[in-house]
């Protein structure tokens, strides 16, 4: 069982920790050279040892003061009031999702549609207790026109990915603050979004909110590789991060009754559905595969319980928040949670 409600799996690049965050919190956390590095073999073990040290902070938003406050993951428990909204009283500056890169830059989505830039920078001085600090604002993104439901970072490329309600999703460069691009199918709000962190393709989720949900699965210069339509509910979904060239990676959805499908990402043919009887009528929220030795997918629920599932098929229910058990394929990761 997760002492919360986890909606985000953040799998760490040296593969030794898998932090679990609840609604509306966000990490900042360093990412390694070698991550960065899109032709490097994802089954290297050699890190910056700063990524090792790194303390990690966390953001949570969506508060009723407008408050956003930030703590340091392992070392504190008090939370401190890192950002103060200007127009707090104001409902279209209510903030709706937020995503760092490394401690560089912050982005923040709001329900008018706008984007939020901020420099960031690690810190020690007494007027920032958990370690940063922000710099300056840079500014805005400004394209969409209906709240912002999804940010998502694509570290690897270099790209932002913002969604809106009104179904847009327009990509942003990270390195000039720019714009690049958008797509638009239909007017059906985004409440997903994932991207590959070896080709940078694309796939979110949608529904036309009564009986249909659909999956859309774009390349990074959102060109349509294809779509499903489901007549049940799909909560989430992942992308596999194996070597492109050695092996055909998958994505891999979360349903509300509780089964996984994995498609292709050449064609998005069906590979196979895992139906697990411990899964039966859980509806899934979270899912991720393990970065280095890709044998185990972790999936959380939202009757609060952690379940992985092994390359040969058996699930595992029974998971230490502070140490897992040691498998015969290889020590498996640290299990973290916010509480």
């Amino acid at each position: 069982e997760c002492p919360i409600q986890v909606v985000q799996f953040i799998c760490l690049n040296t593969g030794n920790e898998i932090i679990c965050l609840p609604p509306s919190t966000s990490l900042f956390y360093q990412q390694s050279q070698e991550a960065r590095t899109r032709s490097a073999p994802t089954t290297s073990t050699t890190f910056d040892i700063n990524t090792l040290n790194d303390p990690m902070i966390v953001l949570k938003w969506n508060m009723n003061d407008s408050v956003i406050r930030c703590r340091q993951l392992r070392q504190q428990k008090q939370w401190f009031n890192f950002y103060i909204s200007q127009s707090a009283d104001s409902d279209y500056d209510k903030i709706t999702s937020c995503v760092s890169i490394d401690y560089r830059l912050l982005f923040m989505g709001k329900k008018s549609g706008l984007i939020e830039v901020f420099k960031v920078k690690r810190s020690k001085t007494s007027s920032s207790p958990c370690g940063i600090e922000l710099i300056r604002r840079c500014l805005p993104f400004i394209a969409h026109r209906s709240p912002i439901t999804c940010l998502h970072a694509n570290k690897q490329f270099s790209l932002l990915l913002s969604t809106s309600a009104d179904g847009i999703l327009i990509l942003w460069d990270i390195n000039r603050l720019s714009y690049v691009r958008q797509f638009k199918h239909d007017d059906n709000p985004i409440y997903y979004i994932c991207t590959s962190e070896t080709t940078c393709d694309i796939c979110y989720l949608c529904s036309n909110g009564s009986s249909q949900w659909y999956l859309f699965y774009l390349t990074c210069n959102c060109d349509l590789i294809g779509s499903l339509t489901f007549n049940e509910q799909i909560n989430c979904v992942c992308f596999t991060n194996a070597q492109e060239g050695q092996a055909v990676n998958m994505i891999i959805g979360g349903f509300e009754t509780g089964k996984i499908q994995m498609w292709s990402t050449w064609d998005l043919t069906l590979l196979r559905q895992l139906d697990f009887h411990q899964l039966k009528a859980c509806p899934i929220v979270a899912i991720i595969v393990s970065k280095i030795d890709r044998r185990r997918l972790y999936i959380s629920d939202r009757d609060k319980q952690l379940h992985v599932i092994e390359t040969n098929g058996q699930i595992n229910s029974q998971i230490n928040s502070n140490r897992s058990a040691v498998l015969k394929t290889s020590q498996p990761p640290q299990i973290l949670f916010l509480t």
